[in-house]
This record gives C-alpha cells, structure tokens and sequence, in this order.
C-alpha cells in the first residue's frame, strides 16, 4: 500500500499534506513519527486521572500533530475536546462574575 492510498482509506488529506511537506518520503517519516507520539496515551491517562490541564494539553498537541499530518478525522475529535473544555472555562468563569 503506498501512503497516498493509506491516506485515503483513513479519510486523511493527502493532497493537503503534501502540499505543506512537499515529499512523499517526508510525509511517510512523520506519519510514522506519528505512531510513537505520546499525545494520545497522555490525553487517556490524564481523562482517566480527571487531570483537565494535562488532558487539555495532550488534546492541543495531539490537534497540532494530527492538522500537520492531515489526519482530519482525529484532528476533528481533539479539536472537539479543545472547544469542549474552553466552553467549561467560559461558563465556569461567567457563573462566578458578581
């Protein structure tokens, strides 16, 4: 399978990242950089622990990775938590305003 066509089975943006890394041969160093990223494990862990800022800051490095390497159905799903916790913050903080 080349990368393009697992790009494609992923629903990933191929073109999108190639555009941005301009090699064939890059995009398949990062994409397997990918696999030993800590982000993800860092974000279940820190769920599990109800540890919000750690997990926050797993999600928003697993964002950035996932947009970089135009893997968009995980980007969609980290960004999700991202928005998620900022909507928390932003009732949290207008509940306590006097």
């Amino acid at each position: 399978m080349t990368v393009k066509e697992c790009y494609e089975q992923m629903g990933a943006d191929y073109e999108g990242v190639l555009g941005r890394l301009r090699s064939e041969a890059l995009i398949k160093k990062f994409a397997k950089k990918f696999l030993d990223d800590g982000s993800f494990q860092s974000l279940k862990d820190n769920l599990a622990q109800k540890n919000g800022e750690e997990a926050f800051r797993a999600a928003h490095t697993l964002k950035g990775v996932c947009q970089n390497l135009g893997f968009d159905n995980l980007y969609k799903a980290s960004f999700d938590i991202i928005i998620s916790r900022h909507i928390a913050v932003l009732k949290c903080s207008f509940t306590k305003a006097p």
